[in-house]
């Protein structure tokens, strides 16, 4: 087998990047987030929402994550 090496993705965009997607999308999803008021994903859920963003709860193991139906 050859030698070849295999140029990895860049997984994380430019800073301007992410600053511009939090500035025009106002609708986020939250994977794996927690019910449990002390875990992060939690916390971040609540600031997005304290914030004016619309949250997605994606934790298929919950019916539903701070009132908002989970998916």
């Amino acid at each position: 087998m050859a030698d070849t090496k295999c140029e990895l993705p860049d997984c994380n965009p430019p800073s301007a990047q992410i600053i511009d997607i939090l500035q025009n999308c106002r609708k986020i999803a939250i994977v794996g987030i927690s019910p449990k008021e002390t875990r992060d994903s939690n916390r971040v859920a609540r600031y997005l929402i304290e914030q004016g963003y619309e949250i997605i709860p994606v934790n298929p193991g919950q019916r539903e994550v701070l009132g908002i139906p989970c998916f």
